[in-house]
């Protein structure tokens, strides 16, 4: 069986991989940490588990563009 391996050479992918790391970096502060907890770390909206593990599937992951996986198996799959 012969194994493939992630191209990221093609020139769209490329570029959106790359600003997507650009930008984590350019926003590794501690006051864009701060704003971020104070903006998400709220637990005002209570969701079942899997409800919220659900909505992940409506996310699209930049850094990883040729996976086809669902984001629940893919959080699954890494988890074990």
């Amino acid at each position: 069986m012969e194994k493939t391996f992630r191209n990221y050479d093609q020139s769209d992918i490329k570029a959106a991989v790359r600003e997507h790391y650009c930008k984590m970096r350019q926003n590794q502060t501690l006051d864009y940490v701060h704003r971020m907890h104070k903006k998400y770390l709220n637990f005002d909206k209570p969701m079942p588990l899997w409800e919220a593990m659900e909505h992940l599937n409506n996310l699209i992951d930049v850094s990883d563009p040729d996976l086809d996986l669902p984001n629940v198996q893919h959080l699954i799959q890494s988890a074990e």
